[in-house]
Parts: C-alpha cells; structure tokens; sequence
C-alpha cells in the first residue's frame, strides 16, 4: 500500500539499507501539479502489480520540506528507484506504466542474478 511519507526522502533512502530486497520506488509529487494527478492510477497499478517486491512511497513537496533533497526537483511528478541506500535511477514528469516497469524487471532481474552470483 502506498505510504504517504512523513519521512525525509533522506530518511527512505537510510531505510531501504534494511537488507529487504526490494526496491523502493518514492513518488515525488506537488498537489498542484496536474502531472501528479495524471500519474496517480500508473502507480496504482504498478503497485498492485509488484506487491511485495517494492515499497512505495508518496511525498508531497509542499508538506516536506525539511529535506535537503525535495528542494532539488525542478519537474513534478519524479519518481526515484532507491536500492540498499542509494538513488538509482530517476524519472521526471509523466511516464508509462511500461517504462517503469521495465526499469523494474531490469534492477530486479539483476538483484536476482547477483544473488545467484554470490551463492557460487
């Protein structure tokens, strides 16, 4: 379910180094933002379709304000993929369910291979 964060996005990304292999996906938005509102059911479903391989969290700009980060967005809606404490990858502005999808699969794809890897 998608978490309206109270946090920092500083303090998701410290979170998600909690060893969970998941991939946090942290939805930056501004209710003002008619993007934001037009991403809404993409993320909907992107969360219905990867339950329990993220966490997902919403923060809004305007009720967020103490962290260093949110002051950096130029564009609303952004999306970050965070990975054992470390953004990698961004999205700014509207996006498809496929593109983020497929940024899914392919950092969850290798989360996979590099387990396997270690288990040798």
């Amino acid at each position: 379910m998608t978490q309206t964060a109270e946090k920092t996005i500083e303090n998701i990304v410290r979170d998600s180094t909690d060893g969970k292999d998941k991939i946090y996906l942290v939805e930056v938005i501004a209710d003002w933002s008619g993007c934001s509102h037009i991403n809404a059911p993409v993320i909907k479903k992107i969360e219905d379709d990867f339950k329990g391989m993220i966490e997902l969290y919403r923060v809004d700009l305007k009720d967020n304000k103490n962290s260093s980060i949110e002051t950096c967005f130029e564009t609303t809606p952004s999306i970050l993929f965070i990975k054992d404490g470390i953004v990698i990858k961004t999205l700014n502005g509207t996006f498809s369910r496929k593109s983020i999808e497929k940024i899914l699969v392919e950092f969850l794809n290798n989360s996979d291979r590099a387990k396997d890897e270690n288990k040798i």
